[in-house]
C-alpha cells in the first residue's frame, strides 16, 4: 500500500475513530529521534531479506489447536502481532519477527528482541508513553513504523492494527504468499495487563487508575453516550477490563469492534489488490485482525 492509499483509509479512520494526526506526528517524532538512521536502514533491509519472496504465515491471537498446528507445521518464515507472539512463546513456538505498537506483553516484547528477533515497531499518538519506558529496551533487531508522513528515518507501509499492517508490509516487501491465521474480526483481544494500576501506556505515570490512552479518551467522550442505558451493555465486558466501570467498559469494547471493522476492510482491499497471495487456511474457524 502506497502512502497515498493509506492516507484515504487514514483520514477516514482519524474522523471515525476520533484520532488525531498531530498526537500521531508526535509519536513518530519521538520514535524518530530515538532510532539511529543505521539501525533502522539494517532492520528494514533484514526485514525484506526474510520475506522477499517467501511464504508467510502471519499470526493473529485467536489461536486454537487447529491454527497452533498449522504454525507448527509451516516450512516458511513466522510472522507475529505483539497479542500472538506471548500465545506463540508459552507453546514453543519460534517466530522469525514480530509487528508490535508496545501493548502487548512487555517482557514478551523485549526478551523476544533481545534474543535476535526482528522487531517492527509502530509509533501513534497513543503509545508514546511506551516508546519511551520499552523501546530503550529493545536491543535487537528493530526498525520504527508510523501513520503519518514519516519522519526520516521513519517508514509508512499503511495498516491500522499490528495485523493489517503487517499484511501490507509483507507484501510490499515481496512475499509471495501469505497465509492468515489466528484473525477474528468479531471479538477484540483481551489485554488486561494494560488494564492494573501504574501501566503508563500513553495515560497517566502517576500510578492512578487509568492505565490506557483508551481509557484517557473515554473520559473526553462519554458525553457522546448521553443517557444510554450501560445496564443493558454485555454483563461480562471482557475480564481485563474488570477494573473499569459498567459505562467505559462498553465504550472501549464497541472502539476495539470498530477498530476490528477498520482491520478487516483494510485487510480485503489488500486482497483484492494482491490476488493469488493472500489466504485463509481452512481451519473451520471465523477467521479474520487485531
Amino acid at each position: 500500500m502506497n502512502l497515498s492509499e493509506w492516507m484515504f483509509f487514514y483520514e477516514r479512520i482519524c474522523r471515525d475513530m476520533g484520532h488525531s494526526p498531530v498526537d500521531d506526528l508526535r509519536g513518530a517524532a519521538v520514535l524518530a529521534g530515538m532510532i539511529k538512521p543505521s539501525r533502522q536502514f539494517e532492520g528494514v533491509e533484514l526485514f525484506k531479506k526474510k520475506v522477499s519472496m517467501q511464504e508467510v504465515v502471519l499470526v493473529a491471537p485467536s489461536l486454537g489447536e487447529k491454527e497452533l498446528s498449522f504454525i507448527e507445521g509451516f516450512d516458511g518464515v513466522v510472522v507475529a502481532t505483539d497479542s500472538s507472539l506471548h500465545v506463540l512463546r508459552e507453546k514453543g513456538i519460534g517466530v522469525d519477527l514480530f509487528f508490535t505498537d508496545l501493548d502487548g506483553k512487555e517482557a514478551i516484547l523485549v526478551d523476544t528482541n533481545r534474543d535476535g528477533v526482528l522487531a517492527v515497531v509502530h509509533a501513534h499518538g497513543d503509545n508514546i508513553n511506551r516508546l519511551m519506558s520499552v523501546f530503550p529496551e529493545m536491543s535487537g533487531p528493530v526498525f520504527g513504523t508510523c501513520q503519518v508522513v514519516p519522519p526520516p528515518p521513519l517508514v509508512n507501509f499503511g495498516g491500522y492494527t499490528d495485523g493489517d499492517r503487517a499484511l501490507s508490509a509483507i507484501l510490499e516487501s515481496g512475499a509471495r504468499r501469505v497465509y492468515l491465521v489466528g484473525f477474528d474480526f468479531e471479538n477484540p483481544v483481551e489485554k488486561p495487563w494494560l488494564y492494573k494500576r501504574g501501566d503508563n501506556y500513553g495515560g497517566r505515570q502517576d500510578g492512578g487508575e487509568r492505565g490506557t490512552p483508551e481509557t484517557e479518551r473515554v473520559e473526553m467522550e462519554r458525553g457522546e453516550m448521553g443517557g444510554a442505558d450501560v445496564g443493558t451493555a454485555e454483563m461480562e465486558i471482557k475480564a481485563g477490563m474488570g477494573g473499569l466501570n459498567a459505562e467505559m467498559s462498553r465504550f472501549l469494547l464497541e472502539r476495539k469492534r470498530k477498530k476490528l471493522a477498520w482491520a478487516r476492510e483494510i485487510i480485503f482491499y489488500l486482497m483484492e489488490k494482491h490476488p493469488g497471495r493472500i489466504f485463509f487456511p481452512a481451519l473451520e474457524k471465523n477467521q479474520g485482525s487485531e
